[in-house]
């Protein structure tokens, strides 16, 4: 549930859907002076997500696996792709993918967090023309042995591949291309 959204039922009790207690923060670096305006450009991301211990390439959208949850814990509820839907591997779960760019004239960042489960973002047309890092990554939460029944943040980033040069043109959309990334790692 978006921020907005929440601040906009306040009164109303609202929640987050996932218990997020001890869960990875997001990693987003405040991006100072994105006002979508003419001039400016954007950019668009997908992603998908590779099981590396099984060489498996999962579908779009997949961002938690538990194939062995517990019988009452939060872990239900914080991942509901449970059991044998799901692959037998180490139990993982992403909430948010941070696309990072960095202008290689100057020091200019931007910086975003997305729902993982979007599959796909497009940036807000606020993007200086020019050429850019861009980088694509998450953190990955894991159940931890000491307590089995929820996911807790591992510090470990999903694997990630390098940053992409790519010019952002004003008036359009650079696309960033479907990048993979990797959980599971060895």
């Amino acid at each position: 549930m978006g921020l907005g959204l929440c601040l906009g039922l306040w009164g109303s009790g609202c929640e987050s859907a996932i218990p997020e207690d001890g869960l990875c923060p997001g990693s987003a670096v405040l991006t100072a002076d994105c006002e979508s305006g003419r001039g400016f450009g954007a950019v668009v991301v997908r992603w998908r997500f590779a099981d590396i211990s099984l060489g498996r390439l999962l579908a779009r959208g997949l961002c938690c696996c538990n194939a062995n949850p517990s019988r009452d814990g939060i872990d239900r509820q914080q991942c509901s792709n449970i059991g044998s839907s799901c692959l037998e591997s180490s139990a993982w779960l992403v909430q948010r993918i941070n696309l990072t760019l960095r202008s290689i004239s100057d020091d200019r960042l931007y910086s975003w967090d997305v729902a993982c489960t979007e599959g796909e973002f497009t940036t807000p047309y606020c993007i200086v023309p020019g050429i850019y890092d861009m980088q694509l990554t998450a953190t990955v939460n894991t159940v931890d042995a000491s307590q089995p029944e929820r996911f807790l943040c591992s510090k470990k980033p999903a694997t990630s591949p390098p940053s992409v040069r790519r010019e952002v043109v004003s008036g359009q959309a650079t696309n960033l291309d479907a990048v993979v990334l990797g959980i599971n790692a060895p």
